[in-house]
């Protein structure tokens, strides 16, 4: 499932960002 990692990897790479400007509270994980 190739796509499936690679859909993966984007995601964590757009959410990374995000992640950053909302730590902790409100975040999932």
């Amino acid at each position: 499932m190739r796509d499936d990692d690679e859909l993966a990897r984007e995601a964590a790479r757009l959410l990374s960002p995000l992640r950053g400007l909302e730590p902790g509270p409100g975040a999932p994980g």
